[in-house]
């Protein structure tokens, strides 16, 4: 009993470290396919999604079915969708105060609304959008002291991008002499992936009456198809303009790129036709694996305290893949001069050429 006890203890500790240590921001990726319910509840989904809806947001709570010992679902009659955006650093009022303008009309922003806009942007301005939806999903709850298996296909589909401050601050003042913009901030990453996942959950502990009524755990092993893959890897380039108004700086950016071939893309570099054939059932671009970690406590009849890792692995793209480079010193001292503003804009889109594959992370968040 003391042994319990003891452990108890040390579930709670552990707990109460990870909530006040851990510091998650806007999650964006394969988050699931969220349920109207655990939606309207603040969000809470990672606790409140059980069975099949908790797959690929807590794997643990898989073991939580409430109607019956088989749960399934699939696109007919209707899919399932979850859509999530937001940002980082502008809150609706600001938003509606900077462009809904007055009265029907454009606000002129005095110089306090440019520098307090500007300064939204001081560590970047973070966009994300993630689009997702469940293709089948099958969940078996087997006799008690194996557990619950489930089978799912999932589709996601997002983009991300960080809007440098330089950006702004030209916009708003424009290239001021003696200043320097660096857009090391930029970045930029647009998916779509496929996960066939394969989950297990269980009870570690029944215990009612407890303070800790139940323990339970589970994990996913997903097998990743990625349909095409755009972002950004480098971005180290600055300007600045001259005592002269001379425009100088230097360029130095590496992004990649890959598409399923039913895309058709067509590189500048590629002299070969490719056919346009956009389907559900793409070849994929890229292959890779992941895996989902979950634990839930039920505390009682009246809480339930959950935590999970997801999407742990990576992809790699081989189909259509290509390396994007802009490199190399900006000068530019006549805005008029069609030759200097051509130099100006190929340091900028840079060379492309095609490569075997790159590799990339899989969109790991914690909750």
């Amino acid at each position: 009993m003391k042994y319990f006890i003891l452990f108890r203890r040390l579930i709670l500790t552990a707990i109460i470290f990870c909530t006040i240590t851990f510091t998650v921001n806007a999650q964006y990726g394969s988050s699931g396919t969220v349920d109207a319910r655990s939606t309207g509840l603040a969000k809470t989904y990672n606790a409140t999604s059980f069975g099949i809806y908790s797959l690929g947001v807590n794997p643990a709570n898989l073991s939580i079915m409430e109607n019956s010992d088989v749960e399934f679902s699939t696109i007919i009659p209707l899919p399932y969708i979850s859509l999530h955006t937001g940002t980082d650093f502008l809150s609706v009022n600001q938003f509606n105060y900077y462009f809904g303008g007055v009265d029907g009309k454009a606000r002129n922003l005095s110089e306090t609304d440019k520098q307090n806009f500007n300064d939204l942007f001081t560590d970047g301005g973070f966009v994300f959008a993630n689009f997702s939806t469940s293709l089948f999903s099958f969940a078996l709850n087997a006799v008690e002291d194996v557990g619950v298996f489930a089978f799912s296909i999932n589709d996601f589909a997002g983009g991300s991008i960080t809007i440098p401050q330089a950006i702004v601050d030209l916009g708003l003042n424009g290239n001021q002499s003696g200043k320097k913009y660096n857009f090391n901030d930029e970045n930029f990453n647009s998916w779509w992936i496929r996960n066939y996942s394969l989950t297990y959950s269980r009870e570690l502990l029944n215990s009612p009456g407890n303070d800790i009524s139940k323990i339970l755990i589970g994990s996913s092993f997903k097998l990743v198809h990625g349909f095409y893959y755009t972002g950004i890897e480098k971005v180290n380039t600055n300007l600045e303009t001259g005592s002269m108004n001379e425009i100088i700086g230097n360029a130095d950016m590496i992004g990649y790129s890959s598409f399923s071939d039913g895309f058709g893309v067509k590189y500048d570099f590629d002299s070969t036709e490719q056919q346009s054939n956009i389907g559900l059932f793409m070849p994929p671009a890229g292959n890779g694996f992941g895996f989902d970690l979950g634990l839930s406590f039920l505390l009682g009849e009246s809480w339930n305290i959950s935590m999970a890792v997801t999407d742990i692995g990576s992809i790699k793209w081989t189909k259509n893949a290509a390396e994007f480079n802009a490199t190399g010193d900006i000068y530019v001292d006549d805005l008029t001069d069609e030759d200097q503003l051509d130099s100006l804009k190929d340091k900028f889109t840079g060379d492309s050429r095609s490569i075997e594959g790159f590799t990339t992370g899989l969109p790991t968040a914690f909750r």
